[in-house]
This record gives C-alpha cells, structure tokens and sequence, in this order.
C-alpha cells in the first residue's frame, strides 16, 4: 500500500521531462512527480485560482517544486515502502506518465485525484 498525500503518493514518478522512464530511483521519482504536478497546477490554473491555493503551491512553479517535494517528503524516509512491501519502478514511472497525461480540465475538476497507477508503487 502506496502512502499519499495529495495529488500523487510518496515514491512515485520518473526521471525527467524528456525520458520519463530512466530512473528506477524513487527519490528521483517522487521529485519528478511533484515537478508535474506542479506544471499542471502552473499551466492549468489562472492567476486568480492560484492567488486562492498560493500558500499551498507557493508563488511561481519553482517555488512549487520546492513546497512539494518537501511536502511530499521526497526523501529515503518519505519514499520507503512498508514492511514486507517493495518499490515499484515501472508504476512509478507509469504514474508521472498518468500526471502528465491529465488534462487541465481532469486536473481542475480533482487536482487532489491520485492516477492508479500511482497507488501501486509499492506491493
């Protein structure tokens, strides 16, 4: 069972914009998947929407990234599987693929929604 906060659990993502699938690292992973969501809140919201939810994602998209991967403790303790449980990377990378792939109006409509994939980072 995969911890979440938000909009993606702890330990998912992928590597990075280009090739979304070359680390296995779930650090690197939960980091890419809060640069993504933080790209779609970014690129999603208006400025009027993000004035409301500024003190949750912060003032611009690097501030964003900050806020989130420390928020979503993208970090050895925060990305640890429980016991008797291990990482998934395919899911991982399955889940920045589903962030993504969301469009402004799905992201909008549940911006707090985790994709499926994203629940099956650690079996």
């Amino acid at each position: 069972m995969t911890r979440s906060l938000g909009l993606f659990p702890i330990g998912c993502g992928g590597s990075s914009d280009d090739d979304a699938g070359s680390s296995n690292d779930p650090i690197v992973q939960c980091q890419e998947a809060a640069k993504a969501t933080c790209a779609k809140f970014f690129g999603c919201f208006t400025k009027e929407e993000l004035s409301l939810v500024a003190q949750l994602v912060g003032n611009n998209e690097a501030d964003c990234n900050t806020k989130f991967s420390a928020s979503f403790m993208c970090n050895a303790e925060g990305v640890k599987c429980d016991s008797g449980e291990t990482y998934d990377a395919a899911a991982g990378k399955e889940c920045l693929s589903q962030i993504k792939a969301l469009s402004c109006d799905e992201f909008k409509s549940d911006s707090t929604a985790t994709p499926a994939a994203c629940d099956q980072t650690c079996k």
